[in-house]
């Protein structure tokens, strides 16, 4: 499974439907589970196994016929849908996060095929071959779905003929999937249900209970219970509205498993209308990374790559350890280090100042994504570490109290232009944008060198932690002075010091689009979510107003899973 998928606050999207307003269709509680029950009750054992073998429709057998549908559950979804050009995908505003229903997650949740279907050729070889409808339809000239249940009532459950399974997929299509006229009422909710509390767990849990397991297709992994019947409007309006820790899918991404099932094969590619605001969220959520946009993919696409927000499995599986239940793994390694449950203690609490050893880790494991999906991300990035900067400052310090205007350095630090140092590191003269946590004073920033504009900007979510925009540049006054000598000297140690007199002098200045906070504590996780940001290329100011105080702990939850979970993966 895809290690997660983005949740953020997205606002001044449009809704089609509020709660003010009335929906043009009703969720309606009728669809007719039962027909699966008679379907089993026609077909024999044999029978059945050669319906789920030859038809994408056989998975339906096992569905669970005894739940019962939670219409207000649906119906509250329903009303929070968005405004959407789209033909192919629907999207919903869940607690200011948006959640796509597509034709990938139809495929993903049901196992059906969402292609062209059959052709034409093939139509007409099928309908010029008419031995059921003369065999058990004759002189017919319509055939009704009460029609097809009598033909299938006069099959010996005893014969030796497919007739049965033939006409079970009729019935069923009919009875079920399609429907035939209004007063029928047949519809999908049970798919709606299900996608529902795969992109929503909490809810689901609030209706049913998941399976143990990994299914295919998904509807297989939930049981609805009478649990639904304590589900009032009330309680959902709770529990989804202004819930900070409210977990949401916003896309379905397929499993390794799920990518080699038929039906995710011939879902393939869509053409679909343009529609601004649904494109500009698209681009930020394909998949579970923020890509550059001349490299976003169709929105169909999902990409196992990077790590935005955990799936509710890694969740369960981190707090599990973080309560006590560790089976022996009392420490977590993730980089070179390996911390205890006091580590996660600070990461987690509100407003708790992080220290260097969070930032080291977390920034180890942007450089492990960075390397595992080489083909998402730029190739002249360098994300660097705490200790570099501890060390430039340390030695630019020494050298003003020597009185000198001489460049003072050490091997340990040039391992970094030479890419030995960090982990994960590359070489400097390959590089064109530095990334580097930048601490003063413990307060966090983060600072981009750009090779090309030779640029230093300065990302500080608290600007007014300055008196003035002069104290905030001179606060990276070390790194002004060491960055030219460094990267001259990137292919090889050479001499370990140089005049900085020779060396052109490097322009600072303070960024313009920074995501802002206004609560003490958080800088740190600020200054690690811009620069994943950043390095996205999605550092804009619409991109920059989704990451806020309102949700900043949700990343420093997904921060401490992803160490988690990373350790498993070095």
């Amino acid at each position: 499974m895809p290690k997660t998928i983005l949740t953020i606050e997205l606002p001044c999207i449009p809704r089609a439907i509020t709660t003010n307003t009335a929906a043009k269709s009703k969720v309606t509680i009728k669809s007719p589970l039962s027909v699966i029950g008679q379907i089993k009750n026609w077909l024999t054992k044999s029978d059945q196994d050669v319906f789920k073998h030859y038809s994408q429709l056989g998975r339906l057998l096992d569905l669970d016929t005894k739940g019962l549908f939670p219409g207000t559950l649906v119906n509250q979804i329903v009303l929070r849908r968005v405004d959407c050009q789209k033909r192919h995908e629907l999207w919903f505003l869940i607690n200011g996060k948006p959640v796509r229903f597509s034709l990938q997650e139809f495929a993903i949740v049901s196992g059906l095929y969402t292609d062209g279907g059959p052709t034409p050729e093939e139509m007409e070889l099928v309908s010029s071959k008419n031995k059921l409808k003369e065999k058990y339809f004759k002189n017919m000239m319509s055939i009704k779905v009460t029609d097809v249940a009598n033909a299938l009532d006069s099959i010996s459950r005893e014969s030796k003929t497919r007739d049965g399974v033939k006409l079970c997929f009729i019935y069923l299509l009919s009875a079920f999937l399609i429907m035939p006229s209004p007063s029928s009422a047949i519809d999908l909710e049970w798919l709606q249900l299900i996608w529902i509390c795969e992109a929503m767990p909490k809810l689901g849990e609030m209706v049913g209970q998941r399976v143990p397991g990994n299914h295919i297709p998904r509807w297989l992994g939930w049981k609805i219970n009478d649990k639904h019947k304590n589900v009032t409007v009330i309680r959902l309006s709770e529990v989804i509205e202004n819930n900070t820790e409210f977990f949401v899918r916003p896309t379905l991404a397929p499993t390794s498993k799920e990518k080699a099932e038929l039906f995710y094969e011939r879902l393939g590619s869509y053409e679909d209308n343009e529609d601004d605001i649904i494109d500009q969220i698209s681009s930020f959520l394909v998949g579970d990374v923020i890509l550059r946009n001349q490299q976003c993919v169709a929105p169909h696409v999902a990409e196992e790559t990077s790590t935005i927000e955990p799936i509710e499995e890694d969740v369960q599986a981190f707090f599990r350890w973080y309560n006590g239940d560790t089976n022996g793994r009392r420490t977590i390694r993730c980089g070179q280090t390996s911390h205890d449950r006091s580590c996660f203690e600070i990461l987690l609490a509100k407003q708790r100042y992080i220290d260097s050893e969070h930032v080291d880790e977390i920034t180890y494991l942007f450089r492990k994504r960075m390397d595992k999906f080489h083909n998402v991300f730029p190739k002249d990035i360098c994300i660097l570490t705490d200790e570099f900067g501890q060390r430039v400052r340390a030695l630019y310090k020494e050298s003003r109290e020597e009185n000198n205007n001489v460049c003072k350095t050490n091997e340990e630090l040039m391992m970094f232009g030479e890419g030995t140092r960090p982990i994960r590191g590359r070489i400097w003269s390959d590089v064109n944008y530095f990334y580097v946590p930048w601490n003063d004073d413990k307060h966090w920033m983060l600072v981009v060198v750009d090779r090309h504009s030779w640029t230093i900007l300065i990302y500080d979510s608290i600007p007014d932690h300055w008196i003035s925009i002069e104290a905030m540049k001179k606060s990276v006054e070390p790194l002004a002075a060491y960055f030219p000598f460094l990267l001259k000297n990137s292919c090889h140690i050479g001499s370990l010091h140089h005049q900085c007199s020779d060396l052109m002098s490097i322009k600072v200045a303070p960024a313009n689009t920074v995501p802002l906070n206004k609560r003490t504590g958080d800088c740190g996780i600020f200054m690690l979510k811009t620069m994943e940001m950043h390095i996205a290329g999605k550092c804009n100011e619409s991109a920059t107003m989704l990451l806020n105080d309102d949700n900043i702990d949700t990343y420093r939850k997904a921060y401490a899973v992803q160490l988690y979970v990373g350790s498993a993966d070095p």
